[in-house]
């Protein structure tokens, strides 16, 4: 169960919220008899159409403020920590942590892949 878990968090690590929602409703409504895989969801996200708006996102980092308790438990304990670890562990998925931490805030201007850091 952790390793499919770590499959999904690997796949949609650098996809936002509200693009998951979407693939998943937009599968759900393709696809209501299949449960999806983690590239199921990643191919829809990253085919959404693009329409010219102001998320978080495009303003280049996320908003903290905006996360209820839970979320930013999960962002501290969870999400930032995996992305440092990817940073380190991880060399096919420095990228995406890098993406993440800069998303999130976090500094990154001494990291480098490879590094160990937690």
């Amino acid at each position: 169960m952790e390793a499919a878990i770590d499959d999904w968090i690997e796949a949609l690590a650098h996809v936002s919220q509200h693009d998951i929602e979407w693939a998943c409703r937009i599968y759900l409504r393709d696809q209501p008899r299949r449960r999806p895989t983690p590239g199921d969801i990643l191919s829809r996200a990253e085919s959404r159409p693009r329409p010219e708006r102001h998320s978080d996102h495009q303003k280049g980092g996320g908003d903290r403020t905006k996360l209820n308790v839970e979320q930013q438990r999960i962002l501290d304990e969870q999400v930032l920590p995996k992305a440092r670890r990817w940073l380190a562990e991880r060399p096919t998925l420095a990228n995406q942590a890098m993406k993440t931490l800069t998303f999130w805030g976090e500094d990154v201007s001494r990291l480098h892949p490879g590094d160990n850091v937690q």
